[in-house]
């Protein structure tokens, strides 16, 4: 299998002059997450070969005080071509124990196929510093990215209406949330995966389908 170690770049700085007037300024922080190159630019990935390109970068911070996972993404597919920035920005409360999760959606631009890495770290957040995070093979077959869409029906012929929250299993690790996106009477359409197992949720914690599913998942023809 092939490893590949992906240094994540974590910028923590206080913003103390351009917070909103009705929040304590002393309560949040903003995160920078930066893809270092080999030469020790913030420009590339140094070791990526010619035919790999970052697809998606996904970011989820949780911990105590925050009541619903802080999530950011930054998709390729929405780039016009363009390779993602030095700095992804996102705003998170300073306290103890903060879970950052980042998973890079990697692709062979020859073949189509997809990589995913994975990476996280509990730190405290309290004042400016920089943290690493080394981000680490997870699938080791070939994965590509799609959605599903059409309508959940319980068994009462009913169907759910409210958020519906995504999640990437990790052996060992917590689940972590990669989308956020709503059901309407069991109607949706959502991220998924082909090659790798996502997790379904509404937010009254029940799993649609009964397990984690891709797109070929025979459970998405035959669970009501």
């Amino acid at each position: 299998m092939k490893t590949l170690n992906l240094y994540v770049l974590l910028f923590i700085a206080v913003l103390t002059s351009v917070l909103s007037c009705t929040r304590d300024k002393g309560q949040v922080a903003t995160v920078r997450l930066a893809l270092p190159g080999s030469n020790g630019a913030f420009d590339k990935l140094g070791t990526l070969s010619g035919n790999e390109q970052v697809n998606m970068v996904i970011i989820s911070v949780t911990g105590a005080g925050i009541n619903q996972p802080i999530l950011f993404q930054w998709d390729g597919h929405n780039s016009n071509g363009a390779p993602p920035p030095a700095y992804f920005e996102v705003t998170v409360p300073r306290g103890e124990s903060r879970l950052f999760q980042a998973l890079l959606i990697m692709a062979d631009t020859s073949t189509g196929a997809s990589t995913f890495y994975y990476g996280d770290l509990v730190k405290t957040v309290q004042a400016e510093e920089s943290i690493n995070i080394v981000a680490n093979q997870v699938t080791t077959n070939s994965v590509s990215d799609g959605y599903i869409a059409g309508r959940f029906v319980n068994a009462d012929g009913s169907g759910p209406s409210g958020g519906l929250r995504v999640y990437f299993p990790i052996a060992g690790k917590p689940k972590m949330l990669v989308a956020r996106k709503e059901i309407f009477g069991g109607w949706f359409s959502t991220f998924a995966l082909e090659g790798a197992n996502l997790e379904y949720m509404l937010d009254d914690g029940q799993l649609l389908f009964g397990a984690p599913v891709s797109v070929t998942s025979a459970s998405l023809l035959s669970t009501s």
